[in-house]
């Protein structure tokens, strides 16, 4: 991703490689974080028009569901919680349809994958349209019934997902980033995210890239990893270096970490395990009040 300042002014850039998590370094992250913003912002907030326009929509599109799906509680079976399942379905319709008509921007400090997106965004889509269809297909007695088999089609479909994400990931060296260029370490950029649990407790994360200047096509480039990587300190150091750079971008730099590996595996094991159980159980006829017995 092209490096710029003005642009990216939650980022902070200097040419130290290990800056320690108990060195001071997050007051000096802030104080040039807080300069950089101004600057960009020439003192006014930095609000995206375009995020709030499709949020907007989003919220509007929500209600509405809500309320066709309050109508037609009354008229269909199970009809206590079909408001529920209204709400999902147009969940993944709109999640699914962003997704689809992604185009390969950068949003954030993260490039999108279109062929991942897209992939993700149909399955979503189709989900959402199971999610209304089964009411008219499958022979449920309770809500009880409706509910688990909703619950386990979700779970097994964002399981789905992030499979086909991950297989994306390890892939994108040979299906996008495939030009190799020698290139020179000049430097490093930080960003800090503060997160609040349930129990109001705070937590600190940094993720940082590694700033390359590199020659291609007759031109200086300066740019950073498309997806930052987690952690405070960087693993390359300034100097030379070989990185590789999206083929029809000479700007998008991959990053060759791959994070999360078994996190990701237990995730999708616990989601088809409980998303089986679900919609087996229902299936099965194993359904009996609100509790699955297989």
């Amino acid at each position: 991703m092209i490096y710029d300042e003005n642009k990216h002014f939650d980022l902070v850039f200097n040419t130290i490689q290990r800056v320690g998590y108990g060195s001071g370094f997050s007051m000096e992250y802030e104080r040039k974080r807080s300069e950089q913003v101004l600057r960009a912002s020439g003192g006014k907030a930095i609000v995206s028009v375009n995020n709030l326009k499709a949020f907007g929509l989003s919220a509007l599109g929500f209600v509405i569901a809500l309320f066709i799906g309050a109508v037609l509680s009354f008229l269909l079976p199970c009809g206590r919680i079909f408001i529920i399942h209204m709400a999902a379905a147009y969940l993944c319709f709109n999640v699914g349809f962003l997704m689809i008509k992604s185009d390969m921007k950068q949003s954030g400090n993260n490039f999108k994958d279109q062929l991942s997106c897209t992939v993700r965004g149909v399955i979503l889509f189709i989900e959402g349209i199971a999610l209304l269809a089964m009411w008219f297909n499958l022979p449920f007695e309770t809500d009880a019934e409706c509910s688990y088999f909703m619950a386990g089609t979700l779970l097994l479909t964002i399981a789905l997902c992030i499979v086909i994400s991950f297989i994306m990931h390890l892939t994108r060296g040979a299906r996008i980033y495939t030009r190799s260029v020698d290139a020179e370490c000049i430097g490093y950029v930080r960003k800090k995210t503060i997160t609040s649990d349930a129990d109001n407790h705070t937590h600190t994360r940094w993720y940082h890239s590694p700033v390359f200047k590199y020659f291609l096509d007759g031109r200086e480039v300066i740019a950073f990893y498309d997806t930052l990587t987690r952690g405070i300190d960087a693993k390359i150091p300034l100097g030379p270096c070989t990185i590789k750079v999206n083929k029809d971008d000479a700007g998008s730099v991959m990053n060759p970490s791959v994070q999360g590996i078994a996190g990701t595996i237990i995730i999708v094991a616990i989601l088809v395990f409980m998303g089986y159980f679900f919609v087996a159980g229902v299936l099965g006829g194993g359904v009996s009040g609100t509790s699955i017995s297989m």
